[in-house]
């Protein structure tokens, strides 16, 4: 129950570091950019704070959530090469 309580933790501690940068910050971005990357940081978290939940709360969890991950980072991998393909 510790890991699940300190990666809860980990979840908020990053919301709230991004919101205590955006408002520190503020001059340095427009209205739309702190709009855009606390919606960006909000659907994280909330995509962190369920993979958390379904790890510790199903008996596949840990499965379901290995493959998401692999999934997602072949997507990044893919997105990423799309990128500097697009760019050269």
């Amino acid at each position: 129950m510790r890991e699940k309580k300190f990666l809860y933790f980990i979840g908020f501690v990053s919301i709230a570091s991004w919101l205590v940068h955006f408002l520190t910050n503020s001059n340095q971005y427009s209205n739309q950019e702190i709009m855009e990357g606390i919606i960006f940081i909000f659907l994280l978290t909330t995509i962190y704070f369920v993979l958390i939940r379904i790890y510790f709360s199903w008996n596949a969890g840990p499965k379901i959530v290995i493959r998401f991950l692999f999934i997602t980072g072949l997507v990044l991998l893919g997105w990423i090469t799309f990128i500097i393909e697009l760019s050269a």
